[in-house]
């Protein structure tokens, strides 16, 4: 059973939709932000289930869809076994079901009675007579499924009475029609339901054997009968977790017992990954899901990115003849489901009004977006991407999400060096050009010892080069240090700096001369230089110049005279008011908060950031600057 077009006039938020899944799809993917309408795509597939009997009802999670105004039409593909069952149908000539193509429309409207359609026949009456007959089976086929999995999952322990086990023990082993009636339930009614009703076939189960052993049949007799109930259940979970293997329901604790290490744990007791795959497999097994329909509402829930890959690609393949519907937020659902049957999911940035939905095939600038930030990158039109300098193991990104001061508004990307964050931006701003995308890109590179005509090169090409030396300067600005130190120490602020930015002098030193001469000074160059303090250059200076001139990698004569011209700068900088803007921002705010008796610069910057916040402190003009910038993109 699969779900081959969408199409949705209005319902909601959503207007003049249409999501047409390619024929092979087992997975389709809805991704999106918040409140763009991926979870009512997903409600409303699910309702039209219902409809044509798939499922036995449905719980709706906000409200009934065919309570409000909508207008929205769906077609099917029915299994093929299907068309013998309709051959000898009252009202249903036989020819008609030789012509027809397998499909069934269904059409809903607003105060319009249902219109039901089947593929092939031109005869409106005839279409619908057939298409009323293959509905009405539906109802009553054993092999089709039906599940809804909302985001709503929680695991708690479930406690389970006497008599529920013996109402469980009562009651016949499920049917098919049974199991359809109870698949129509929200994810913490099935949890509960699923545990009772473990311990029921369990408890079942284990009378048959006792019963055969009174009857007289050995021992070896009853284990070759004995088939165990939660065989296919314990073999999937052993595919998907290795490490987590199922013991069984146990009736002294009434939950299910695992093997996690080689320890005896309760279900409740595992881990919020392990309790969640544990259970959505249970479902699987429980429901038969091989044919129908699923639907999971974030299935990234609890699930760290590894472990919903090797989920959602074992749920993926061992489907026989339905689809899984996901609306999700996670690049590895993104992923497992494939470009071909994602589809995006966006709501106008200006009224939130109609969505857009749109196959993520069609729109490559979001795939280049995504696997840069590593995340879905599903907002173009509300968000702004930054690329800047640095790697993703580094949290450059955090950094600027914080300086930017609307961390909702940006998406900062780590792209390496300068020359990699160019080819970025040119080729995300081509690519968006070409698709004809609305993208808010940019570009924020360190002012590091770059040179008056690189900074307006750099600033022509659409990037912005920061005023200080590099993001952590930001936090450096003197009134928050006095603010930050005031209380604490006997030592002025602007003293405390100064004595961090001499702790480094030898190597802003060598950093900017290599940088002005275009030299690379060698690893062992840059070692030495780390390791000289200001008082040691200031009192020997030639020593360390013709230090550089011997050492160097290449080039030591051009070497040792930039170093001459770096000293000197340094120099007049050490006592100027500027210093906070053109030291070595990541050392000197290192140091500086560890003189002022942190552990680290973090609580520091934190600090800095409630003194902005609380208005405080008015942010430095070169810190606007920047916010500017990305304001404008």
């Amino acid at each position: 059973m699969r779900l081959l077009r969408l199409e949705i006039d209005s319902w909601r938020h959503l207007q003049n939709v249409v999501i047409e899944p390619p024929e092979d799809a087992t997975m389709i993917c809805l991704a999106g932000e918040n409140g763009s309408g991926k979870t009512s795509v997903l409600e409303l597939v699910a309702a039209i289930c219902s409809k044509i009997r798939i499922s036995t009802g449905a719980e709706y999670f906000r409200s009934d869809p065919f309570g409000e105004s909508h207008s929205f039409r769906a077609t099917f593909q029915i299994p093929d076994y299907f068309r013998e069952k309709l051959y000898g149908q009252e009202n249903v000539p036989d020819e008609d079901v030789t012509a027809w193509t397998g499909t069934i429309t269904v059409e809903y409207k607003t105060g319009v009675e249902r219109v039901w359609r089947a593929g092939g026949l031109e005869d409106g009456i005839r279409s619908y007579d057939l298409a009323n007959a293959c509905i009405n089976h539906l109802g009553g086929d054993s092999r089709l499924h039906y599940v809804y999995l909302d985001a709503d999952r929680s695991y708690p322990k479930v406690e389970v009475s006497t008599k529920q086990v013996l109402e469980r023990l009562e009651q016949p082993n499920e049917d098919a029609g049974e199991l359809r009636k109870s698949a129509v339930q929200q994810s913490a009614a099935l949890y509960a339901e699923w545990i009772r009703y473990c311990l029921g076939v369990e408890a079942r189960s284990a009378f048959a054997v006792a019963r055969q052993l009174r009857e007289g049949v050995s021992g070896e007799e009853v284990q070759r009968r004995y088939s165990d109930p939660f065989r296919g259940y314990r073999d999937s979970l052993a595919q998907v977790l290795p490490g987590l293997t199922f013991i069984g329901p146990d009736e002294q604790s009434r939950t299910l017992q695992f093997d996690s290490g080689g320890n005896r744990v309760p279900f409740h007791h595992l881990s919020g990954g392990e309790r969640e795959l544990a259970f959505l497999l249970g479902q699987i097994d429980r429901f038969q899901l091989k044919t129908g329909m699923l639907f999971i509402d974030e299935p990234e829930l609890h699930l760290n990115p590894d472990l919903l890959r090797v989920w959602l690609t074992y749920l993926r393949e061992t489907l026989v003849d339905g689809q899984v519907w996901i609306a999700t937020h996670s690049l590895e659902a993104v992923e497992a489901a494939g470009a071909q049957a994602t589809y995006v999911v966006e709501r106008d940035r200006t009224t939130y009004g109609a969505a857009s939905v749109q196959l993520l095939a069609e729109r490559p600038v979001l795939s280049v977006l995504a696997r840069s930030l590593g995340t879905p990158a599903f907002s173009l039109s509300k968000l702004r991407f930054v690329y800047v300098e640095g790697e993703a193991q580094l949290a450059e990104r955090d950094r600027f999400a914080r300086l930017a001061g609307n961390i909702a508004a940006y998406r900062f990307i780590e792209a390496g060096g300068c020359a990699e964050v160019r080819r970025q931006l040119v080729a995300s701003v081509r690519l968006a050009a070409e698709t004809d995308e609305q993208l808010h890109v940019g570009a924020v590179v360190d002012r590091d010892f770059r040179t008056l005509v690189e900074v307006e090169e750099l600033t022509a090409a659409g990037f912005h080069v920061l005023e200080v030396h590099e993001a952590e300067n930001f936090f450096l600005q003197p009134e928050i240090g006095e603010v930050i130190c005031g209380p604490l120490q006997d030592t002025p602020f602007a003293d405390l700096l100064r004595d961090s930015s001499d702790h480094f002098a030898g190597l802003w030193v060598i950093q900017r001369a290599a940088q002005q001469a275009g030299v690379d000074p060698g690893k062992a160059l840059k070692d030495f230089a780390s390791k000289q303090r200001w008082a040691n250059i200031d009192s020997g200076q030639q020593n360390m110049v013709a230090y550089i001139r011997a050492n160097a990698l290449s080039d030591g004569d051009l070497l040792a005279v930039a170093a001459v011209e770096a000293i000197g700068r340094y120099a007049m900088l050490r006592l100027a008011p500027d210093l906070w803007k053109f030291s070595m921002g990541k050392q000197v705010l290192s140091r500086l908060a560890s003189l002022i008796g942190y552990k680290g610069p973090a609580l520091y910057s934190r600090q800095a950031m409630a003194l902005w916040g609380n208005g405080t402190i008015d942010p430095s003009p070169e810190l606007l600057a920047m916010r500017t910038y990305l304001a404008s993109l």
